[in-house]
């Protein structure tokens, strides 16, 4: 039976592997099973790649991975963009015969809109060799045709008898803003309203007409005469901010005091109404007693409440003089430890009616008067160096741009006659575009980067937005609104806002902002040339239709900005030589 039996399990012993086909499925959840406890806890089973054997696998697997690709794209990810090196015929993680990939797929030219793809910054590299050499070969060409012109000693010709009384002007023009300081400490002290306004009339008219005179009878330099124009236009747009901004707080001011007699009167009837319901009672001694003891506690409640809750007036005196400002300013005077840090002592009108105050607000870099100002902790010297440096290279290269040149273009310009040809005048403007603007971009870095940040680190001005993004604007309202913050920010404070207020329409509004803007352009070319066209005023005004139409067509687009950066590039030459050709006439 032994041997039957091992014979019978000799012979059956291939039976199981014969019947391994037939038992598979019912045997394998079993199987998997053990495999997976035999499975080492460290590691996972390798997944093995798909091997597409049909035509339409392999068809799926190429658009998914085309499909993944064109994702990425549409993301633009910096790190994703990477993929792009890789062929969308090659997708990572799938082995897929080479040959059984189609080579072709949907997709767009990557200089198509459609495309998604913006990376240019080969493009870029190769605009900046182009710009490089062209500017070398014009420099060169330029020095073989005149020599070197440049010549810094015209500083010198500042201090001539010619225009020394610009010079005087420049000194003395700063005392309008005492003028100015004592009109408001009168102010403060009882003087009518009308008479204040009028006065600062006065004082901000002087000082914007007595230069334009100047310059005219005395046949000032076209450069000095600018200067000083230009530096008058600014205390006077600061002088008129200050006015108004001291104005608005007299009458704070004022109603705090109204309300504090108010306060005070209302006390003392209380006490008298008090006093006369006690005597005609005749109460006994306790109940006098009592009733003292009452009004003592009346008084020492109205006395707490007096000097401890802010009340109205306290609050209006200073509308971001709240509870929590306080605080800050106790919490930084507590931990005043630090030597960089300092804390500045809050002003409140009119204890701001002071010649330090008002020479502070001259050094600003800001054409708004405000009582407090954001500052900073410390001066930084190293910053203060690097933006010193950059004034005093950028001024030279302008001197020497101007000299080298603008000046020999527009004098090739007039040469034989003045009255020329509208053909030659305007490729005379086109030549003149390249210099003017490369000039143009050096002296808004010169001045709203780095001049404006020295005063403003030097004074501490936590403020340093003088301008923001305006190479981007796609319409010529973003541009003006951008450019110049300085500007942009007193306008809307002293003009735009205050016209809103009178129930004035926003078109209204803007147009007397271009208005103003038309009238201070027009007073700094015209009176330092003594040429009176109206040529700048009628560019200005002309800037309002052009944002109406921008703003409703192009605004966002690509094509606004090319309109805006061809208004600057064209229309500054242009007037340039229309002046040019004006004061050569006369």
């Amino acid at each position: 039976m032994a041997l039957r039996n091992r014979g019978t399990r000799t012979a059956a012993s291939p039976a199981p592997s014969q019947a391994q086909p037939a038992s598979a499925a019912g045997e394998q959840p079993h199987a998997s099973a053990d495999a997976k406890d035999a499975k080492p806890k460290s590691g996972k089973a390798k997944k093995q790649p798909f091997m597409p054997t049909t035509p339409q696998q392999v068809a799926q697997l190429y658009h998914e991975a085309v499909e993944k690709f064109n994702r990425l794209v549409r993301r633009k990810s910096a790190r994703e963009m990477n993929v792009l090196n890789k062929l969308p015929e090659d997708p990572p993680g799938r082995h897929i015969p080479y040959l059984a990939m189609p080579a072709h797929a949907k997709r767009d030219s990557l200089l198509s809109s459609t495309s998604h793809f913006d990376d240019f910054r080969g493009v870029y590299n190769l605009a900046l060799i182009v710009l490089f050499v062209f500017g070398i070969r014009i420099a060169a060409e330029n020095y073989m045709r005149y020599g070197l012109l440049v010549d810094l000693s015209f500083v010198v010709e500042f201090f001539d008898d010619r225009n020394f009384p610009g010079l005087y002007l420049l000194i003395l023009m700063h005392l309008q803003l005492l003028v100015a300081l004592g009109i408001e400490k009168l102010a403060s002290k009882g003087l009518p309203s009308s008479i204040v306004a009028f006065c600062n009339t006065i004082n901000i008219a002087t000082l914007l007409l007595l230069p334009c005179v100047v310059s005219i009878q005395r046949d000032l330099s076209a450069v000095v005469s600018a200067l000083v124009l230009f530096k008058a236009t600014i205390i006077s747009m600061k002088l008129v901010s200050y006015s108004l901004v001291n104005n608005h707080w007299r009458n704070v001011w004022l109603l705090r005091d109204v309300r504090n007699d108010l306060v005070v009167a209302s006390t003392e009837l209380s006490h008298a109404a008090a006093a006369s319901r006690a005597t005609s009672r005749k109460p006994s001694r306790r109940t006098s007693t009592s009733m003292e003891e009452m009004d003592e506690d009346e008084s020492a409640n109205q006395g707490e409440m007096t000097e401890a809750e802010p009340g109205p007036s306290t609050m209006l005196s200073n509308p971001i003089h709240s509870d929590d400002a306080n605080d800050d300013v106790i919490d930084e005077e507590e931990d005043d430890d630090d030597d960089d840090v300092t804390v500045d002592p809050w002003v409140e009108y009119p204890n701001n009616l002071t010649v330090s105050n008002i020479l502070f607000f001259l050094c600003v870099p800001t054409l708004c008067y405000e009582l407090n100002y954001p500052r900073t902790q410390r001066i930084r010297k190293s910053f203060l160096l690097r933006r010193s440096f950059e004034v005093i290279i950028l001024l030279i290269l302008i001197v020497s741009l101007a000299q080298q040149w603008i000046v020999p273009t527009v004098n090739n310009a007039f040469t034989h006659e003045i009255d020329i040809p509208l053909s030659e005048l305007i490729f005379r403007t086109l030549k003149l575009s390249v210099p003017n603007n490369i000039v143009w971009l050096a002296l808004f870095y010169m001045y709203f980067h780095s001049y404006l940040n020295i005063m403003g680190e030097l004074t501490r001005f936590g403020d340093r937005q003088f301008y923001r993004d305006w190479w981007n604007a796609t319409t010529i309202g973003y541009f003006w609104q951008n450019w110049n913050i300085p500007v942009h920010k007193w306008a809307v404070r002293h003009i735009y806002k205050p016209l809103l207020l009178t129930n004035q329409s926003k078109l209204v509004a803007q147009l007397a902002v271009f208005a103003f803007s038309a009238v201070m352009h027009e007073l700094l070319v015209s009176v330092p040339l003594g040429i009176f066209r109206l040529w700048a005023a009628a560019a200005m005004l002309a800037q309002m239709p052009l944002a109406l139409v921008t703003h409703k067509y192009l605004a966002g687009t690509p094509y606004g900005n090319i309109v805006v950066w061809s208004s600057l590039f064209f229309g500054q030459p242009a007037a340039i030589m229309l002046y040019v050709q004006a004061y050569l006439s006369s």
